[in-house]
This record gives C-alpha cells, sequence and structure tokens, in this order.
C-alpha cells in the first residue's frame, strides 16, 4: 500500500512469533529505492486502547514523513547514526508518549538502504564436490587482492573454507560464493538445503565439529538467512584501517 507522501506499506503474511516456530519461513522481497528509509515495528508501537492499528499506522507515516523530511541519513558516516536513533525517540515519543501506561511491548527498528556498487561485488559458482573448498581460497585470494585486502586473505581463506566445507559433508548443492565490500568484507556462501547450521560442543576426541566455532571466532559477526530454494551462511570482517 502507497500513500501520498509516497511511504509504501507492504502486508505480507505474518510467520509465527520468534521462538515459537523453527527454519524454513516465509521470504518476503520488496525492492526498494536507493536511499530509503526501511521502519519494522512491533503492533505494541502503533495500537493501543484509543487507537487501532490502521490509525496508527497513518499516524506513523506522518510522523515519518515530516521528521525525515528534515534531515539525511544516508552519508554513511557516524553523524547517520545519531540521526536515527533521533528518528526513533521522535517516532517512540509521538506515537507512545506515555509509555508508562502502555500494556503491550513495543519495537521499532529504522535502517537506511544504500546499493554496492558492481565493483564491490565478487561472484563465482563452486562444484558440489571437496575440491569446492580449494577453489574458494584461490578465488579469494585472487579478489582480496585485487581490492588491495591482501591482508584479509588467510582469514576470509580460513572462512570459506569451513562454510564451503561444511555445504559439501553436511548440505547439497549447488554452491556459490559472493563477497561483498562495503564498510566491512562481507562473505556469502550459498547451498540448497535447508538445515540450521548450529555449532556443536565438540570433545577433546572428537574429531571434527569444531568449525563454526573456529567461524565464529575469526570473524566479527556471522550468521544465516533462508531463500526460497536454499540458505545465505553470511560472515563479517572489519576492514583494515
Amino acid at each position: 500500500m502507497r500513500d501520498s507522501s509516497g511511504s509504501q506499506t507492504p502486508s505480507p503474511s505474518p510467520d509465527p512469533p520468534l521462538g515459537a516456530a523453527t527454519p524454513p519461513f516465509d521470504l518476503h522481497e520488496l525492492h526498494l529505492p536507493e536511499e530509503s528509509l526501511l521502519v519494522l515495528c512491533t503492533d505494541g508501537l502503533v495500537e493501543s486502547a484509543i487507537r487501532d492499528t490502521e490509525q496508527g499506522l497513518a499516524q506513523l507515516r506522518r510522523t515519518l514523513s515530516q521528521a525525515a523530511s528534515r534531515a539525511s541519513y544516508f552519508s554513511g558516516d557516524a553523524a547517520d547514526a545519531d540521526g536515527l536513533e533521533d528518528l526513533c525517540d521522535t517516532v517512540v515519543s509521538a506515537l507512545l508518549p506515555d509509555r508508562e501506561q502502555t500494556n503491550d511491548d513495543a519495537a521499532l527498528l529504522i535502517a537506511p538502504t544504500r546499493s554496492t556498487a558492481a565493483a564491490d561485488i565478487a561472484t563465482c559458482s563452486l562444484p558440489d564436490d571437496p575440491q569446492a573448498a580449494g577453489q574458494a581460497r584461490h578465488y579469494v585470494r585472487r579478489q582480496l587482492a585485487t581490492w588491495g585486502l591482501d591482508d584479509l586473505a588467510f582469514t576470509t581463506e580460513l572462512l570459506v573454507s569451513e562454510l564451503v566445507g561444511n555445504v559439501v559433508r553436511h548440505a547439497k548443492g549447488p554452491i556459490s560464493l559472493r563477497l561483498l565490500r562495503s564498510n566491512s568484507l562481507i562473505c556469502e556462501v550459498y547451498d540448497c538445503s535447508l538445515t540450521t547450521p548450529r555449532i556443536r560442543r565438540a570433545t577433546y576426541t572428537d574429531e571434527g565439529g569444531r568449525g563454526l566455532q573456529l567461524v565464529a571466532a575469526t570473524c566479527q559477526r556471522w550468521g544465516a538467512r533462508y531463500l526460497r530454494d536454499g540458505k545465505c551462511i553470511w560472515t563479517e570482517q572489519d576492514l583494515p584501517q
């Protein structure tokens, strides 16, 4: 749904709350213009005893339109983060002026969208066999040299080797690898399995089971997201100063 201000309110069929169901979850794709604001909230923010959901959403859109028109959140520096935090405070104050009288939990997340230049994205396909890990390491080493990120080559080779090796052993192909260079280096490994990766607590006598522990210890963050026909395991590393 799009209103006169240009804001759009998608209406996907919701999944059960986090913790109340197990993957896979439904996937919802939204195509957003660059420099959009993506706003996610729970019904506790927009619904109250004196306001139904539609009225709350209308007030949310008005508040966002008025506040966002006075500032920009897309330069990528620390001021953006402060501005987004101020915007969240403005929205919460407008919709929940008497917070202590609220009987429902309320959550709000606002994120700006930015596109990544084609030169900062590198993708390759890998075979569904044990040779895939070696080919992934070679591709990473070559691409990071092109980007001038040789200092991250050893760590990134280790990460992709573990992730691709896990796909070969525990999931199914086809396998693809994608590297994204932005404020950090993101490494993504795609496969066609919906199996959820979990960190195992390997004992001293176990010969395996430490791969994801190594991934978690080596990168800043890691996680998984589910697609229509598989999943993506990603890692994130800080760029060298």
